[in-house]
C-alpha cells in the first residue's frame, strides 16, 4: 500500500476535509515503515484534528500512473478503510488542509472534488457496516 483514505463516521455524518482542491476524505501517503491502518489514523487527526478507532480495511484499488511520474511508483495501491469517530478535538488548521465538516454520507459524490465511479463499492461496503 502507497496511501490510504477512507471513511470515518461520528453521530454528525461522515468526515471530509477542505483543501485546495476542494472537498475530500482524509488520508494520503504512508511514511516509511507505516501501514495502512496507522497512516490513516494519523492522517485523520494530522488533516482533522479526529481521533479515530475501530479501523476496517474495505478494499484497495490499484493504481498505474498515465504518465511518468517521478515521485510516485510505477504500480501503487490505494487503501479504503472505515472507522468510527472517537474523539472531536478543537480544529487547528496544519499541513495542507483548511477545514474539516461533516455530511450526510450520500453527499459525498456531489461534495468531492472529483468523485470517481471506482470508489463506490468502497462507499456502499462503509455505508453498511458504519450507519
Amino acid at each position: 500500500m502507497t496511501t490510504t483514505h477512507g471513511y470515518c463516521f461520528s453521530d454528525d455524518g461522515l468526515l471530509v476535509v477542505e483543501n485546495h482542491r476542494g472537498f475530500e476524505l482524509p488520508g494520503e501517503h504512508l511514511d516509511p515503515g507505516e501501514n495502512y491502518e496507522t497512516a490513516f489514523i494519523r492522517e485523520v487527526f494530522e488533516e482533522a484534528c479526529v481521533r479515530i478507532n475501530g479501523v476496517r480495511l474495505l478494499g484497495y484499488i490499484r493504481v498505474e500512473p498515465l504518465h511518468i511520474v517521478t515521485k510516485y511508483p510505477e504500480e501503487s495501491f490505494m487503501a479504503f478503510c472505515a472507522a468510527s469517530v472517537h474523539v472531536i478535538e478543537p480544529y487547528v488548521v496544519r499541513h495542507e488542509c483548511l477545514s474539516r465538516t461533516f455530511i450526510d454520507p450520500f453527499d459525498i459524490r456531489q461534495v468531492h472534488h472529483h468523485w470517481h465511479d471506482i470508489y463506490e463499492p468502497s462507499l456502499r461496503s462503509a455505508i453498511a457496516q458504519y450507519r
